[in-house]
């Protein structure tokens, strides 16, 4: 992921879910289209938990999920933590998580 300035929106923060194949072992894309709900979990660095709605990015049958920053989600310069959640015939899947840096924006850094 590029590097992130507190205040970015419109991000894209996309994911590819994996699933071991049952036969050979090896790690697969995972048809998650029959999902009947698509989370992103988003960890700020006060460690405030917001679930937020994510999307397919194309049907889902190639295993990416998605979420899109709305403006105010990354406006706290830290180390933020991710997470997709997933609900497939009932049951929940979840991503391994995963983290980024946002950095203070250069107008708001102070001089000391």
């Amino acid at each position: 992921m590029a590097n992130l300035q507190a205040g970015d929106y419109g991000i894209t923060i996309k994911t590819l879910l994996k699933a071991k194949n049952a036969t050979t072992g090896v790690l697969e894309a995972k048809d998650v289209s029959t999902a009947s709900l698509v989370k992103f979990l988003l960890t700020d660095p006060l460690g405030v938990v917001r679930t937020l709605d994510a999307d397919f990015t194309t049907d889902g049958a190639d295993g990416y999920v998605e979420y899109v920053t709305a403006d105010g989600d990354l406006d706290v310069p830290g180390h933020y933590q991710g997470q997709f959640r997933l609900t497939i015939s009932g049951k929940p899947h979840t991503s391994t998580p995963f983290h980024f840096q946002v950095d203070p924006a250069l107008d708001t850094v102070v001089d000391t």
